[in-house]
């Protein structure tokens, strides 16, 4: 008898008695699947989903006599740098957060994290931007008081050079000497001069405080949003690990039945020839 035909003799021998074995199990065969499935759901709906928020904010602006343009209170790279600084700064209060992406375009920050819940992701990301935003406004607010004290030494310096500016005409108006009136005359335009450049400065001033397009605060113009929640995949992954756990097991115990089942069908065969012998 030839290799295939003792191979073919064999699977047939046994074929009835794996089947047998296998009927014996299928109650567990059918269980334990559906049981860990089961467990992977429960696992999921014990445990804190964790999400991916997004927040925006707009960033300020300032303006100066010598440059009138719209000036950012920071530039890209520089509010990036600062946000991963924060994020590290309150991950005490914030453990399992993370700062994902912090995009810049023109004055809108985009800021995305995660962090475990719908309302733990968002109260990490507000407390994350407001350290950003008051750290861009103190800023601002310093500017503000350094242009109001300009402004004020500024409208004293005008006061005091258009005294000595009067003072000058009223010299020249009593002298007749032409070299003591060019010498008056040439103080008298030289005062004209810098009241022209510090009212020139003063007046840059008020336009720039008397429009908002010029200075303004940085402020949130998007309130922190869930873009991507675990709620509807979480159950899809944790029953489909529960069910290749439970196929993996019910494998196992198939091959330990069908194992056990070959042993002891060989052993009575043996048995048997003994018997016969």
């Amino acid at each position: 008898m030839g290799i295939i035909e003792e191979a073919e003799e064999g699977i047939t021998a046994a074929a009835p008695k794996v089947f047998d074995a296998l009927v014996d199990i299928r109650f567990l065969l059918i269980t334990v699947p559906i049981v860990c499935i089961v467990i992977g759901l429960a696992a999921q709906a014990v445990t804190t989903e964790r999400n991916v928020g997004m927040i925006q904010f707009e960033l300020g602006s300032f303006a100066t006599p010598d440059r009138p343009s719209p000036t950012p209170l920071a530039e890209a790279e520089q509010i990036k740098v600062r946000l991963r600084q924060h994020s590290r700064d309150i991950r005490d209060e914030y453990p399992r957060s993370l700062l994902i992406t912090a995009s810049v375009e023109n004055d809108v920050v985009t800021v995305t994290g995660t962090d475990k819940g719908d309302e733990r992701t968002k109260q990490y990301l507000s407390a994350l931007v407001q350290r950003e935003i008051d750290f861009q406004n103190d800023r601002l607010e310093k500017m503000k008081k350094a242009q109001a004290q300009r402004m004020a030494t500024l409208q004293e310096n005008l006061e005091k050079i258009k005294a000595q500016r009067d003072a000058l005409e009223a010299q020249i108006k009593q002298t007749d000497e032409p070299v003591a009136m060019l010498a008056v005359q040439q103080g008298i335009d030289n005062a004209s001069t810098r009241i022209g450049g510090i009212q020139k400065e003063l007046d840059t001033y008020a336009t720039l405080n008397a429009s908002d397009l010029f200075v303004d605060s940085t402020q949130v113009i998007l309130e922190p949003v869930i873009v991507a929640s675990s709620d509807w995949y979480r159950p899809l992954i944790m029953g489909a690990i529960g069910l290749g756990i439970g196929l993996l097991l019910t494998f196992l115990i198939a091959i330990v039945v069908v194992i056990r089942a070959l042993s002891s069908g060989k052993k009575n065969n043996e048995e048997s020839q003994r018997e016969h012998g």
